[in-house]
């Protein structure tokens, strides 16, 4: 990922000061005069100044511009402010489902590596927008985010990432937790007895970008299995679905925990479930397995070294792979 232009502005002027190219009390080049020289939005040079002024760099008169301050002895700390990376992960209310999940490892892992980690929603990013710089970091949690959310980031050249179930078709990084292998190994791994496979969809569903997801990787790995699997696939949603009724050979796959929990006080044999979540709780995955269910989730180790990899691209403005996909994986 190349240098944002917002990064240049203060690379350059921060090496003109520190080398006295701009002397102390020289007039700064003005916002107008930056974002025509830089090729960049008012806002980006604004804010550049501001972060300027912010580390000790320069000082402000009203009417008259931005001046080279007098450098104390600790303006080398100071500047080096401007380059600790703040980490914001966004958390859409429209996908609980995988973030309830997901976010509360997030910030427990970023925690243990020291890493400042807060989690906000889109009205408080949106609020935050005039104080991020690019020295912060957004991790978009989910499936659901406003376009022009992702063009204003792009415009002010915020660094963020998404973390989801669904592959977004613009150009910015994301981490795809795909749940198509763990598919396919459920599939390989189904007796030949197996007459129906029935997925069975929270009402309402909680996430339904992820649940759109899972259904369309379900229909393409059966259809894949045609040919040696000659099993029926029904797709239906709870308040429809009878368990008494349940015809036999038929194996059961659910994606919501709470679902699946309600599903285990009937009288279904756990052993005709199949757990596909995108992520999983220390204490969820212990509890499936202890009720030895059939259970996929992406690891969260995976997760957590892909958004290293990324954040650490990012900060070195190197080169990344735009989509870097976690894939479920079978719960020993």
């Amino acid at each position: 990922m190349k240098k944002s232009l917002y990064q240049i502005i203060i690379d350059d002027l921060s090496q003109a000061i520190t080398s006295g190219q701009l002397p102390v009390n020289a007039k700064v080049p003005t916002e107008q005069e930056l974002a025509k020289q830089y090729q960049v939005s008012r806002i980006t040079s604004k804010r550049a100044l501001n972060d300027l002024e912010q580390a000790g760099l320069i000082y402000r008169k009203q009417g008259s511009g931005s001046f080279v301050a007098e450098q104390q002895p600790d303006a080398a700390r100071t500047t080096a402010m401007l380059a600790k990376p703040l980490i914001y992960c966004v958390l859409p209310d429209s996908d609980s489902a995988l973030n309830n999940t997901l976010v509360t490892q997030l910030l427990l892992a970023f925690g243990t590596l020291k890493l400042s980690a807060t989690i906000i929603l889109p009205e408080t990013l949106t609020d935050l927008l005039p104080q991020l710089t690019p020295q912060t970091y957004l991790i978009l949690l989910g499936d659901r985010f406003q376009d022009d959310l992702i063009y204003q980031l792009y415009e002010m050249d915020i660094p963020y990432f998404k973390v989801g179930t669904s592959p977004n078709a613009l150009d910015y990084p994301q981490i795809t937790l795909s749940s198509e292998l763990a598919l396919q190994n459920m599939l390989n791994d189904l007796d030949s007895a197996v007459q129906q496979l029935i997925y069975v969809q929270a009402t309402p569903p909680l996430a339904p970008y992820s649940d759109a997801t899972l259904k369309i990787d379900l229909l393409k790995a059966v259809k894949q299995h045609q040919a040696i699997a000659k099993f029926k696939l029904q797709l239906t949603s709870a308040n429809r679905f009878e368990p008494a009724a349940l015809p036999a050979a038929t194996k059961l796959i659910v994606s919501d925990f709470d679902l699946l929990l309600t599903l285990l006080t009937s009288s279904l044999d756990p052993n005709n479930l199949y757990f596909i979540a995108p992520s999983l709780t220390e204490k969820q995955a212990q509890f499936v397995q202890a009720q030895h269910i059939h259970s996929y989730a992406c690891p969260l180790s995976e997760v957590l070294t892909n958004c290293q990899k990324l954040l650490g691209a990012i900060q070195k403005d190197a080169t990344i792979n735009q989509n870097l996909i976690v894939n479920a994986q079978l719960l020993s």
